[in-house]
């Protein structure tokens, strides 16, 4: 009996020693760096992992949970991280045949910066501007040659804002600007206000046999910003006497079959007395 037991005890050391003879495997794979660091859970990111002695059975963990993992050679892992995962610091780690490599990396997953809306500019207001029409126009005088005349305008600002040194300026191949220059200062007029403009011509051209003569009328003036305006009225005067006015005084026609005594000049001469 105490035979067997010796030889039951030495069995067993010997398979304990055989048993410490096998060798089994270690790996030596190492998890050593995760790029990028930092991801968005806005969407499907791809990681890669760095580290030694992979293998093609090497697969990636976050948190434990495993990943669509690429092995790329025995230094690089790709893996791809799921959108919507919750903001937090993650701990990558990597496993092979069921086994762990040393070491794990951290991985942040945050949520995306929120962009700011883009600042719109407000609509544009509508365009206003002063502008210039004619109401109504007068001559006062008689329209010959060799006359006086004064031209009256009736001008209203039918823009939507007011125009700022308004000045009319009058031009004629007919008529000659006097007093003025031809220029009148009209000044500040608001929106929807009308004033009178005057002008004083001479009659200088021969304007026999025309109806009417024509005079031009430019205005110039600035909104409230300075934008400068100019709008320019083509005024035609009405003769005196509608077909024949001024020009020179033409002979009365001696009716014919009418006897009549009529004088005329047939020489005359000049005495000079010495002093």
């Amino acid at each position: 009996m105490k035979h067997n037991l010796l030889r039951i005890v030495s069995l067993a050391l010997l398979a304990a020693f055989m048993m410490a003879g096998i060798p089994h495997p270690v790996y030596a794979a190492e998890v050593l760096s995760v790029t990028p660091s930092t991801i968005n859970n806005n969407v499907a990111n791809t990681i890669t992992v760095a580290g030694t002695d992979f293998d093609n059975t090497a697969v990636v963990l976050l948190n434990g949970s495993a990943l669509t993992t690429t092995f790329l050679n025995n230094q690089t892992l790709t893996a791809v991280v799921p959108s919507g995962l919750a903001d937090g610091s993650y701990t990558v780690e990597v496993s092979m045949s069921g086994s762990m490599a040393t070491g794990s990396a951290a991985l942040t997953i945050a949520s995306p910066t929120p962009i700011p809306p883009t600042a719109t500019s407000p609509a544009p207001a509508p365009f206003v501007r002063p502008q210039f029409v004619v109401r109504a126009s007068r001559i006062v005088g008689t329209v010959k040659t060799g006359a006086e005349v004064t031209l009256k305008v009736v001008i209203e600002n039918a823009g939507q804002s007011t125009a700022y040194s308004t000045q009319a300026a009058f031009t004629s191949t007919d008529l000659l600007s006097t007093k003025t220059g031809g220029v009148a200062a009209v000044g500040t007029v608001a929106y929807d206000d009308e004033v009178d403009v005057s002008q004083t011509f001479y009659v200088a051209a021969q304007i026999t046999g025309q109806g009417v003569v024509v005079a031009d009328m430019t205005l110039t003036y600035y909104d409230k910003d300075g934008t400068s305006y100019s709008d320019k009225f083509t005024l035609s005067v009405p003769v005196t006497g509608a077909v024949v006015s001024g020009g020179p005084a033409a002979p009365t026609a001696t009716p014919t079959g009418v006897k009549s005594s009529q004088l005329v000049i047939s020489g005359y001469g000049i005495d000079v007395e010495t002093l």
